[in-house]
């Protein structure tokens, strides 16, 4: 049993490695997309053809993803050396969002940075069940500017 994990593990480590060369860090700036950390911080980023994408919180990070084993840890140099984009909404279907006290719309995630009006509170019981109020995600009322909503 042993030998088949380490065989496994050892399988895993070569596919990667030919993916994203020797150096790990060099796997943000490829075509590739990568969760990445820094030693000095414990801010989480998606990666992806040299744009980071900070998860706001562990909520949302978990939307995506049920623990921290896939995230790998770089240097801070190398962070540094991608740009700055919007910020990782919850995974599409899994929680609503509203934005600071500037309004009281609430917000379907239906893509990438893309966002749709819940109309009424009849919309949101259909589509999150009886437990929708639970189903809200708070974020900082300037978040709103990043992202598109769209009309049904």
């Amino acid at each position: 049993m042993k030998k088949y994990t380490i065989r496994t593990i050892t399988i895993a480590l070569a596919i990667f490695l030919s993916l994203f060369g020797t150096n790990v860090a060099n796997a943000t700036n490829s075509l590739y997309s990568i969760v990445v950390k820094t030693p000095d911080s414990s801010n989480v980023y998606f990666v992806q053809d040299g744009v980071r994408h900070q998860y706001p919180n562990k909520l949302i990070y978990n939307t995506w993803f049920p623990d921290f084993s896939n995230i790998f840890t770089i240097p801070t140099v190398r962070l540094r050396k991608t740009t700055w984009g919007v910020p990782m909404l919850p995974y599409p279907g899994s929680y609503m969002v509203k934005f600071g006290n500037t309004n009281n719309k609430v917000y379907d995630v239906v893509g990438n940075e893309t966002l749709k009006e819940i109309e009424s509170s009849v919309e949101a019981q259909t589509l999150y069940g009886d437990d929708w109020m639970s189903k809200i995600i708070f974020l900082p009322g300037y978040y709103a500017s990043y992202y598109t909503v769209v009309s049904k």
